[in-house]
């Protein structure tokens, strides 16, 4: 039997009344939170100042395809094989798709929710069972914002999952770019260490024969076989660094067997100077930490808000519909069972702990804001430093290309003196080394110069971020 219950004549008006006012007078005691303002400092214009659009032999790649400045077509397609196999990509889109799916969940908690479900109960006496089968609703209002909040909370998080696909392209880009570079500089390396090699072995040879006709000692012999000894252990640790290059590319690549070429051609590349038209503003919307910083301040902005709409009440509208079937005990008649009523949560007293939760949020959205700042005058700072740096290995190699066109002049002149019996042969190889280490020099300053553009590159942003993901496929397809 149903317990019996009564309820006085004015009670109920009453108590929904007075639930409804305490409801009320909680919405006008709040204040909705603002998001909080991102005005970050960046200068009008860059330090360290680019070439400008009319000097010769300037380059402006952009930032989707920067690598291309360098003609390579084999980079090319190295840098569309990584893009399209690297692991470390491969997992961060994995996350961009869980973040994504976390968005969608968040999104479906404010629709109503709908449920199945049965179960046997026993009677308040005992004399009897029922199964029960029916329907279950229910809807949160989301006062106070508490669901918009989430929502924004769980679009952040898919917003820096993407930001940190963004990055890890950047970086696995420019660590191609730049692995590539160190094999192509070490295969100049080697053939430049073998002519090398060549030359003191033929000095070596001259030392020999003066010995014969007493023209010299066998110290002199000893230090030029010692020189040799030297020259040929350094091609050796040369031809050495190739091994971990390939196994850094096929890292990079993502298959082990992604080993490339055994050996490359030494080709030269003459960068040219390089403008940039991005202002120092322009980076907010190309470096992922910034955005990835940007997102996390909105992550913050919304756990901030969800924590306060905690602080007021909660209203849900519950309903069912369901059926009770006697199972055993007297009587056989089946029930229908129909209700409706409105939930509410409403926080009393929790001796400050939901204002000290809201308050631990405000402090984080401001660390978050904070933090955002920071990146701002990182991310200008390396811009600049990079463009610094670019410039000084510019003109060093510039520096170095003349003189190594002047040591070839000299290496001329003692040839044609030699032909004209003017000069000995101990002459001749000298220049030949002086015009190697001259060219082993401008080799050098030249891979440097080409690590200082990779990385003001990467320091820009690299990849831009609306670059079209079927674009990349279409690309690494034709790879």
């Amino acid at each position: 039997m149903p317990i019996p219950t009564r309820t006085g004549p004015c009670l109920k008006p009453l108590s929904h009344g007075a639930l409804w006012l305490l409801i009320a007078a909680s919405a006008g005691c709040s204040s909705p939170l603002r998001a909080p303002e991102l005005k970050a400092q960046t200068p009008a214009a860059w330090r360290e100042t680019t070439a400008s659009a009319e000097a010769a032999k300037v380059v402006e790649p952009d930032l989707d395809q920067w690598w291309r400045a360098f003609g390579d077509e084999q980079l090319d397609a190295w840098v569309i094989r990584a893009r399209g196999g690297n692991l470390s990509i491969a997992a961060a889109a994995q996350r961009v798709r869980a973040a994504r799916s976390m968005l969608q969940a968040s999104q479906a908690g404010a629709s109503p929710v709908l449920r199945f479900d049965t179960s046997a109960i026993p009677s308040p006496d005992s004399r009897r069972n029922y199964f029960i089968a029916g329907f279950d609703a229910q809807w949160e209002a989301g006062l106070f914002g508490r669901t918009a909040a989430e929502i924004d909370a769980a679009q952040a998080d898919a917003q820096t999952a993407s930001a940190d696909l963004k990055a890890a392209r950047v970086a696995v880009v420019a660590e191609v770019v730049r692995t590539w570079l160190g094999w192509r500089h070490s295969a100049c390396r080697q053939a430049l260490l073998a002519d090398s090699v060549s030359v003191q072995e033929r000095r070596l040879a001259l030392w020999q024969s003066r010995v014969s006709v007493r023209q010299a000692s066998q110290d002199d012999v000893a230090r030029a076989r010692r020189e040799l000894e030297q020259l040929r252990l350094e091609a050796w640790e040369a031809s050495t660094v190739v091994a971990g290059i390939r196994s850094q590319m096929a890292v990079l690549a993502g298959d082990h067997n992604a080993t490339g070429p055994d050996t490359l051609p030494c080709t030269r590349f003459d960068l040219p100077a390089v403008r940039i038209s991005q202002l120092p503003a322009d980076i907010i919307r190309t470096r992922p930490d910034i955005q990835r910083a940007e997102h996390q301040v909105m992550k913050a902005f919304g756990s901030a808000r969800e924590a306060e709409a905690n602080r007021h009440p909660r209203l849900s509208l519950n309903g069912t519909l369901s059926v009770a079937v006697p199972l055993s005990g007297a009587g056989s008649t089946s029930h229908g069972i129909l209700s409706a009523a409105p939930f509410v949560d409403i926080p009393l007293f929790d001796a400050g702990a939901r204002q000290a939760v809201s308050q631990a949020r405000l402090a984080q959205m401001q660390a978050a804001v904070l933090d955002y700042r920071q990146s701002v005058l990182e991310g200008i700072a390396e811009v600049e430093s990079a463009m610094a740096s670019l410039s000084t290995q510019r003109e060093r190699r510039e520096r170095l290309s003349a003189m190594e066109r002047d040591a070839e002049q000299l290496a001329l002149r003692a040839e044609q003196r030699f032909r004209l019996k003017q000069a000995d042969r101990f002459d001749l190889e000298d220049s030949q080394e002086a015009l190697i280490k001259s060219r082993l020099a401008t080799l050098d300053a030249e891979l440097a110069q080409q690590l200082a553009f990779v990385r003001l590159y990467k320091a820009l942003g690299g990849a831009n971020p609306m670059a079209d993901e079927a674009r990349v496929q279409a690309m690494r397809d034709a790879g």
